[in-house]
Formats: structure tokens, sequence, C-alpha cells
């Protein structure tokens, strides 16, 4: 009888171990929430469902997107299917969906360009369009062809983009030494516009008044040439010291490579009303001196917007512009920084004037009061605290 039992038990042990062995596979399903808040791995026992109440609330993503749901396939393309019992580890995909707007384009004899589509909040991404015998200064928001496109704007609308070209001036005009530097510049009376030719790297010092191409009339300058607008050309990295002083250029648009403005650059360009900075543009620094000059100065520039690029701003550096009503500050990863600032923590960037608004991105808004703070008296520092915006 013994034996008996003995046998019995061995055999019940070797059941129940079968059956520990014999437990349910488990397998994770991962979600790949493709930019959204991210959700931890669920496990999910072999021939069950994936249970919903895992999956609740629906994940949210920062950059505006809705969610539409978890796609089985990487290109979200397959809705998943929740009443599919798992059978193996799988991810599952989240999918957004964006509102769009379109953008489309006036070439004015360019070659054609489709329409594109831009996500609400983005920013519109384009090449540089080619014409043959034909230069390409810019997008334009407006048929006349009068107020560039900032290409950092975000597209909360559908957009028209008017593209303007010129033709290029003479080669016989110009003097450009083998280290690309623009020597000379002498196109006839009357001339309104003058595009510099590619391949030029620098415009020397005091480039305007050595060539006679100042407005007429400017003190101690009474002849000229009274150039409404100068086109750069993409190869120039440098603007040299009072290289525009007395232009009567009316609009001027800064290359991506030059990286610095340093004082007298466009000193006394009074007609001066746009002055702008060209895609991808990497200026980094408006440059102060001991003689407190300005760089740009206008008596009739409304609006100045700055690339993200521009980290630096010297002492004076706009003075003189007196008409200022917006000056922008697009950079976002860190704040503008006043430099070499005068003692007693002067540094009157304006001399003395101030505009309406001082706008830059929400996240600096507070790090740049900090840092205007630190180097303002109270008085300056209360202006500049009324001034500043965030957007």
């Amino acid at each position: 009888m013994k034996r008996i039992l003995v046998l019995f038990s061995l055999l019940s042990f070797f059941f129940v171990g079968c059956k520990k062995e014999q437990k349910a596979d488990v397998f994770t399903v991962t979600l790949a929430s493709n930019g959204g808040m991210k959700i931890a791995p669920i496990r999910v026992e072999a021939g069950e469902v994936i249970p919903q109440n895992k999956l609740f609330p629906s994940p949210i993503i920062a950059d505006g997107g809705t969610f539409d749901g978890w796609y089985a396939d990487e290109d979200l393309k397959e809705k998943f299917d929740f009443n599919t019992k798992v059978e193996n580890d799988l991810t599952l995909y989240a999918k957004w969906v964006y509102k769009t707007y379109n953008i489309s384009f006036v070439m004015n004899g360019g070659p054609d360009k489709s329409s594109v589509d831009v996500r609400e909040g983005g920013t519109i991404e384009l090449d540089r369009p080619s014409m043959e015998d034909k230069v390409f200064v810019g997008w334009y928001k407006d048929a006349t062809l009068k107020q560039l496109y900032n290409m950092s704007t975000k597209v909360l609308a559908d957009v028209t983009l008017y593209a303007r070209w010129v033709d290029p001036s003479p080669a016989e005009w110009f003097a450009v030494d083998g280290q690309g530097t623009l020597v000379g510049c002498a196109p006839p009376d009357g001339t309104a516009i003058v595009v510099i030719p590619e391949g030029v790297k620098e415009i020397p010092a005091w480039f305007v008044l050595a060539n006679g191409l100042n407005e007429p009339g400017k003190p101690g300058f009474p002849t000229g040439k009274n150039i409404k607008e100068f086109i750069l050309p993409q190869s120039l990295e440098r603007i040299g010291t009072g290289s525009f002083k007395f232009a009567g250029i009316e609009s001027i648009i800064i290359p991506p490579k030059v990286e610095e403005l340093i004082p007298v650059s466009f000193e006394g360009c009074d007609r001066l009303t746009q002055f702008a900075f060209a895609p991808y543009s990497t200026f980094e620094r408006l440059v102060s001196d001991g003689s407190n000059q300005g760089v740009i100065t206008s008596t009739s520039l409304e609006y100045l917007t700055f690339p993200p690029s521009l980290q630096y701003v010297g002492r004076y550096t706009l003075s003189g512009c007196l008409a200022l009503k917006t000056v922008t500050f697009e950079r976002k990863e860190s704040p503008v920084i006043f430099y070499d600032n005068l003692p007693g923590g002067g540094i009157w960037l304006f001399e003395g004037y101030f505009p309406q608004s001082v706008r830059m991105p929400d996240e600096v808004k507070a790090s740049f009061l900090i840092g205007i703070r630190s180097v303002m008296q109270d008085y300056e520092y209360n202006r500049w605290y009324d001034i500043v915006e965030g957007y």
C-alpha cells in the first residue's frame, strides 16, 4: 500500500510540474508614439487581445498634431484591429494628422514651380530658383515686389509668394581683385539698381563714397549717382567699415554668409525702409566700437527683424534709427546678448530712443530681461521691461 501511495505522489508531482511548464507565453506590445508622449510597453498573454485600458488616455504631441490612432505598420497604412489576438511581440505606431496650408508661387517669368503644402506652424523651405540671364533677388509677399517674405515666419494660412528677378549688371562696371574684393564700381548716371556679381566676397571700406555712388546732397558729398538698390551676391562674406555710408538705397538684403556688420556700415542711409537677411543666414553679431557709432542708421526704417543666428549686439549699433517701431529677435535657443556695455549700466542701444516693441520668442523672454537687468540702470531697465514682448 505504501508503494502505491509513493507512486501516486510521484505522478502527482510530475503532472503539476508539467502544468507549470505549460504556462501561457507572454508577449510585449511596444508603442511607438512617433514624437508624442511615451507610453510604457504592454505585456499580453498569448491568445489574448490588447487591453484598451492600457492605452488610455490617448497620447498627445506638442507640435499641434491630432492623434489618429494606432497603426500596425511603420508606414501608417494599416490601422491596428484591437480584436486581433496577440501571438507574438509586436509594435504599434501612433499616427498624427496636421492641418496644412498651401504655398503657391508666381514665378514672374521664371520656371514653373508646383505649389507645396506646409504643416500649420511650420516654415517654408525652398531651394533658390534660377533662370537664364536673370538674377534671383528673393521671394516677396506682394505682387508689387516691395515686401520681402521672411522665411522664418510660421505658416498659419495659405501663402502666395512672388519671385523677383533682375537683369545682371554689365561686367565692365566692376573691378574685382584676385581675392574677391570689389575694388571699383562705375555704373552710368541714372542707374537705379546695381547687381554686384557672384564671386565677390568683400565689399571694402567706404565703397559707396569712394565710387561716387552716394545719395546726392549728403553732408560733404553734394554729388553722387543715387543708386536705389544694391543686389548683393550669395558669395559675399564681408562688408567693410562705412561700405554703404550715405547710400540712397531703399532696400538691402544681407546674404547668408555675412556673419557680422561693423560700425558705420550703413550709416546715414536715411531712405532705407527695408533691411532684411537672406534665408539660412549665419549672421551672428552687430559690432560696436569705442566711438559709439551706429552700424545701421536710417530715419525711415520702421521694422527690423534679426535672424535666429544673431547672438550678440553691441552698444549704440542702431543709434539714429529714430523711426523704428518694432525690432524682432528670432533667436530662441538662448537670449541675444548685449555685450561691450558702458560703465554704470547704460548701453542705450537706440541712443536714447526706444521703439514701441522689442519682440522675441517666449522661450527666451524671461532670461533676456534678466540679462538686461544686469547691465541697466533702473530707468533704462523699466523702459525695456515695458516694450519687450514674447511671441
